[in-house]
């Protein structure tokens, strides 16, 4: 069993955030701004836009077979899963897809020179 590795490891995150409510110092003008007729400087939807509420959970499963003492063979299978429980796009009658998955497999070789 000397030749013969396993590793699997699992991460979970959890994390939210959102901007608090904020004012500028006063208007912005064309004098102090350039090209500022083209932009809306209303920041007052910004909080209601910035709630963030993500979870992840990412496994890994790798093993390792050690043909000779510089080679070795490697497989790894990755699961990976995105989800965003309040997503700012959209409506609630016609949400966006907020969440996804991800199946990667990878194959190896190792050689030490």
């Amino acid at each position: 069993m000397e030749k013969l590795n396993f590793n699997l490891s699992f991460v979970y995150t959890d994390s939210r955030g959102h901007i608090m409510n904020f004012q500028l110092d006063g208007p912005v003008t064309a004098n102090e701004l350039k090209y500022s007729n083209y932009y809306n400087y209303d920041f007052s939807m910004v909080p209601s836009y910035s709630d963030l509420d993500i979870r992840t959970y990412d496994l890994i499963f790798s093993t390792s077979y050690k043909i000779r003492n510089n080679l070795s063979l490697g497989i790894q299978y990755n699961y990976r899963y995105y989800e965003d429980k309040k997503p700012y796009l959209g409506t609630p009658e016609n949400p966006y897809k907020n969440s996804g998955q991800a199946h990667i497999g990878l194959i190896g070789i190792n050689y030490k020179f």
